[in-house]
């Protein structure tokens, strides 16, 4: 049963409209991580079980959700919406604060990662360099703002151009390699056996991996804030979640299987890096030159989750701010609608959160206290 929106929410019309196929690029660039593609392959074949185990506990049901809360409360506002209507207002600010701030800190991890990715192409050693890992966050979040500023149009337009770009191609890249490699005969890294598949639950790593899994599959519920700017979204909203998690899993489990077939886990790790790993790749097909071009477009696309989120983030807190909720400066929109002193300050506040890796021991430890964060 479809449910009316309440008289607090806001229906507003926009003549750009998003359709299928661009809610669900938006969808991809916002959960689609390659950057984490050497580290999954670590597992090998038990890679299937943790992350089909992850898609129908979580992925899927949480996009369920999302499709069905989106289509039933076609209102701005997405989690703040939802959970108002289910708990009342002050559990709606809750969430939705929550899930804002959360992302602060991932912003400049994501960035710091694309900054370590420019610089192998530039100069390996910059990537250890704090200075130009901090400069170069700050300069992207100062990007990622001004694209946001121009409206969901021209977001959404690079958010689809830059997952294609950044994202899908080097997935389809690296899956046809694979493939190749494992066709022409030549020994591989890990060998298929129904028991390959089954993980050793006494292996605290491979635990570990299972709680990796879900949080890297959180956010399909993000997009929702632009569900009164999809064409027909009791139909459009539904479809686009469910192409994006095909997609999603795909697209994860093929890569990364096809990274553990040619390269020795012993070769691929997270202190490695996504550049070593995917150099090691590519040297044994003889095409080295592709390393630092797969790499670039990664960062690419990495800088591609940070708008997407952005913007998204920024829509859900500026709901609740037209609710009174938050100071009133925060319901400002510029003439694309778009909340700029939300964005200012979640980039500030990011960039404020980055010089974190000056203090650290060095840059991968202050990666990975922005990511427990």
């Amino acid at each position: 049963m479809k449910k009316k929106a309440s008289s607090h929410v806001r229906l507003k019309k926009l003549p750009h409209k998003l359709n299928v196929f661009t809610l669900t690029m938006i969808n991809v660039a916002a959960i689609l991580a390659l950057h984490a593609l050497p580290g999954l392959a670590e597992y090998g074949y038990t890679l299937i079980f943790y992350l089909g185990l992850a898609a129908l506990c979580f992925f899927i049901p949480s996009a369920l959700v999302s499709a069905e809360l989106a289509s039933g409360w076609q209102g701005e506002g997405g989690v703040y919406l939802w959970v108002t209507e289910a708990f009342g207002a002050k559990w709606g600010v809750v969430a939705i604060f929550m899930q804002w701030v959360e992302n602060l800190p991932w912003f400049a991890m994501v960035l710091a990662f694309a900054a370590s990715a420019a610089a192998y192409i530039i100069h390996p050693e910059l990537a250890e360099n704090r200075w130009f890992v901090v400069a170069f966050i700050w300069l992207a979040l100062a990007f990622s703002t001004l694209v946001n500023l121009r409206g969901l149009k021209f977001s959404a337009l690079l958010s689809t151009t830059g997952v294609i770009i950044g994202s899908i191609l080097p997935c389809l890249i690296i899956i046809t390699l694979g493939a190749m490699y494992l066709f022409s005969g030549k020994p591989t890294a890990i060998q298929f056996s129904w028991t390959a598949t089954i993980p050793k639950f006494e292996n605290l790593q491979h635990l570990m991996l299972m709680a990796v899994m879900l949080v890297s599959f959180t956010g399909m519920e993000m997009s929702a804030v632009h569900v009164t700017e999809v064409k027909d979204p009791g139909r459009s909203y539904p479809r686009a979640i469910f192409s994006a998690c095909a997609l999603i899993i795909t697209l994860s489990l093929l890569a990364s299987l096809s990274i553990a077939l040619v390269v020795p886990s012993d070769d691929v790790s997270l202190s490695a890096g996504v550049y070593q790993a995917l150099s090691t790749f590519f040297a044994i097909h003889n095409l080295s030159w592709l390393a630092p071009v797969i790499t670039l477009l990664i960062a690419y696309g990495a800088m591609i989750m940070v708008i997407t989120w952005m913007i998204g983030l920024s829509k859900g807190i500026r709901e609740a701010a037209q609710e009174g909720y938050f100071p009133s400066l925060w319901q400002k929109n510029n003439r694309y609608g778009v909340p700029v002193p939300i964005l200012i300050l979640q980039a500030s506040l990011s960039a404020l959160l980055s010089l974190a890796i000056l203090f650290m021991p060095s840059v991968s430890s202050a990666f990975m206290l922005m990511n427990a964060l």
